[in-house]
Parts: C-alpha cells; structure tokens; sequence
C-alpha cells in the first residue's frame, strides 16, 4: 500500500493515502544532505505535484485550492496568467515545457562551475 501511494500520481490530496505519501516524502527529503541532492529533490517533488495536478483535471476532479497558487509558484507566473492558459492539450504542454524549462534552470544555477 505505501509504495502505490508514494509512486501514484493518481494519489493527490484528500485521499486517504496522501499522508502516507507525503510521509515518506519528507523521510526521503530528510537524507539529502548535499545542496544538489536536495535542489534535485525538491525539483522531483516539484515534477510530482504537477502531475498529481494533471490527474486531477485529466479525471475531471476538481483542483484543490492551492493547486493553482503552487503551480503558479513552480512556473514564476501569477495565477491570473496560469488560468488564462486553456486546459486543453496544448494549454498542458505550454504548461508542462514551461515547468521543465524552469527546473532545469533552476539546477544549472546549482551546479558547481
């Protein structure tokens, strides 16, 4: 049961499961102890609440309440910007490039030169 509620996606927040996922998520963040194993951790954690955020609208749940803010977070816009882009296919992978996009900026400033 805890290595399908931490590996789901389709596990997000209000199941019955999600503490368990998050548990075990805050465990695993507790051993990175290097500033690139933790940026590379948070980066995942990241990736995992943007998908828990697509199931949800691919399975037509409604978003939480802070599902928009922390997208917007992760992706450096504002709501208002996040919203305006259509929940259809393209608006998901504008969505999705934009997000890659700014990890991987994210970890190249990380990185020892």
């Amino acid at each position: 049961v805890s290595s399908y509620a931490y590996a789901s996606s389709g596990v997000t927040e209000g199941d019955l499961l999600y503490p368990v996922k998050t548990g075990i998520e805050t465990v695993e963040g507790s051993f990175k102890r290097t500033p690139e194993a933790q940026a590379r951790f948070r980066a995942r954690m990241m990736d995992r609440r943007f998908r828990e955020v697509g199931y949800r609208l691919r399975h037509h749940k409604p978003l939480r309440p802070g599902d928009m803010a922390m997208l917007a977070k992760y992706m450096n816009m504002s709501v208002d910007e996040l919203k305006a882009l259509k929940y259809d296919d393209a608006g998901r992978e504008l969505a999705k490039t934009e997000l890659k996009l700014k990890l991987t900026n994210s970890l190249t400033t990380l990185r020892p030169h």
